[in-house]
């Protein structure tokens, strides 16, 4: 009895390790040879295929479905120093000294990943050393590389309507155009408008600027074109600067205000004085002094700026809707380093 006792446990010990053999094996093959066993063992029918790209042609979007673009907004953007100046402790010797990318790079995840960055050049470029500022008030210079620093950043468009961008007069402002294209940036300023397409729709930003003559024929310039986009556009953005005449508090209600009344979506405008604020004035915005972003007069320039950020709803070829968001950017920590406010 004692003998079959112990055959019995042998045996059965033996049919235990065969089992786990056996599962060894199918394991191994799940794993390395990628064999379906579960479709083996349950029948082919009993799992549905993997579905590739090439399977899902005939899945259509549902009816709510539709594409975003994104656009930030920056306030000015001078990367240049005063008088072009390049001694120890300016904007221009940190230039030469640091990657061009070192100014923006805390924000680049932020700008590089939207549909396109917008914002103020206030800055000659050009490499001509023989260029003498026409400017009574502060003169602003950088090298043409210098506009490297604004791609590396993210961004993709700059207005030349600013107060800056002439301070060197017809030649300097011929060599930024250069310059910027060089760079790879697109711009525009009062004559020449800047049109963004997707997903078959279209955007019109006026990059434009509140020039030498009189509010009025300022205005009136604006508006027309704002009539002339409307009916190519499916939606319509300014964005002005204040160069040659201030922009007064009083006088910014009514021409924002007349912008919206002709077509216009959005009105943004960087005046040189006055508090941020925001005003909805029927189906549109009105955005006043988003600030400096980046300033290459001072260190750490000014303390507190705004960027909009503004989400465009794309469907069946017109905009569905839109959105904006005024993000706070600050510039503590390192030299001409702006940084988003998170807290």
């Amino acid at each position: 009895m004692r003998a079959n006792t112990k055959e019995r446990v042998l045996h059965a010990l033996m049919f235990v390790i065969l089992i786990f053999l056996v599962l060894g094996v199918v394991l191994f093959n799940v794993i390395f040879s990628g064999i379906n066993y579960a479709s083996v063992l349950l029948g082919s029918d009993t799992l549905q295929e993997d579905t590739g790209v090439d399977n899902a042609t005939g899945v259509t979007e549902p009816e709510n479905a539709y594409h975003a673009m994104t656009i930030h907004f920056l306030g000015n953007c001078i990367v240049g120093s005063i008088l072009g100046s390049d001694g120890y402790g300016t904007f221009n010797a940190m230039a030469q000294e640091t990657e061009p990318a070192y100014f923006f790079e805390k924000n680049l995840r932020l700008f590089a990943n939207d549909d396109w960055t917008i914002g103020l050049l206030g800055t000659v470029l050009s490499d001509n050393g023989e260029l003498a500022p026409v400017t009574d008030g502060i003169a602003y210079k950088g090298t043409a590389s210098q506009a490297e620093i604004l791609t590396a950043g993210g961004v993709d468009i700059v207005s030349l309507a600013t107060l800056h961008t002439r301070d060197y007069g017809s030649e300097g402002y011929a060599d930024t155009v250069a310059a910027v294209e060089a760079a790879g940036l697109q711009w525009g300023d009062d004559e020449h408008a800047v049109y963004l397409e997707k997903e078959d729709v279209q955007i019109g930003i006026y990059l434009c600027s509140v020039g030498a003559s009189s509010m009025d024929d300022s205005t009136d310039r604006i508006v027309n074109w704002i009539n002339g986009a409307v009916e190519k556009c499916d939606m319509v953005v300014i964005y002005l600067s204040d160069r040659g005449v201030e922009i007064e508090s009083e006088w910014w209600p009514p021409l924002g205000q007349a912008c919206i009344d002709a077509g216009a979506s959005i009105v943004l405008c960087n005046r040189e004085i006055g508090p941020m604020s925001v005003e909805a004035y029927k189906d549109g915005v009105i955005i006043d002094c988003l600030g400096t972003f980046l300033d290459g007069g001072e260190r750490y320039g000014e303390k507190e700026n705004f960027v909009y950020a503004l989400t465009v709803y794309l469907k069946d070829g017109t905009v569905s809707d839109w959105e904006g968001e005024m993000l706070p950017f600050y510039n503590y920590e390192e030299p001409w380093q702006p940084v988003q406010v998170t807290e």
